[in-house]
């Protein structure tokens, strides 16, 4: 596993515009707490001689279990990442912190990147599908599987102000 690290000494002293592919195959780390990643990320990156370091073009692929908002139940996602990346040459450092360094040995590490990307994927609110119905306040029986016989909660009362309706009486 090389974690996603190239080597693109070379390339820094190409010509503008000459290129480099590769492919990979690799097993990537858990990195969000509610986000379990499945399959290997799957994909290939291309990347670019350009006037200030290096453009990279990244396609890949990855599966994740995540969980879901209303029922907490895991469900698997798949994660399309199609982006570009550029990391700028040492001697050339903008004063932008969120520019991408190209390291001392002309290394490009694009995992940081990519792990950005997912995060930006997953949904605020993910479910497991549209009509999930999550699961009963009361007994904390998962809906989707079957119905519970618990009374319905009122939902005045759960409202934060519902207190202050006993401060008036």
């Amino acid at each position: 596993m090389n974690t996603l690290k190239f080597n693109l000494a070379e390339l820094l002293h190409a010509k503008e515009g000459e290129s480099k592919q590769f492919y990979f195959d690799e097993k990537i780390p858990d990195f969000e707490p509610n986000v379990e990643i499945k399959s290997n990320l799957v994909g290939s990156v291309n990347f670019i001689r350009i006037k200030s370091g290096i453009l990279a073009k990244i396609k890949a692929k990855v599966s994740a279990n995540i969980i879901c908002a209303r029922c907490e139940e895991k469900f698997r996602v798949d994660f399309p990442l199609d982006f570009m990346e550029e990391y700028e040459e040492r001697d050339k450092i903008s004063k932008d912190p969120e520019f991408a360094r190209i390291g001392e040995n002309g290394e490009v590490h694009i995992l940081p990147k990519i792990q950005q990307e997912i995060q930006v994927l997953i949904p605020i609110k993910p479910l497991c599908k549209t009509s999930c119905k999550g699961i009963c306040p009361n007994c904390g029986k998962d809906l989707n599987q079957k119905p519970c016989f618990c009374k319905p909660v009122d939902k005045k009362s759960l409202s934060p102000f519902a207190a202050l309706k006993k401060l008036k009486k």
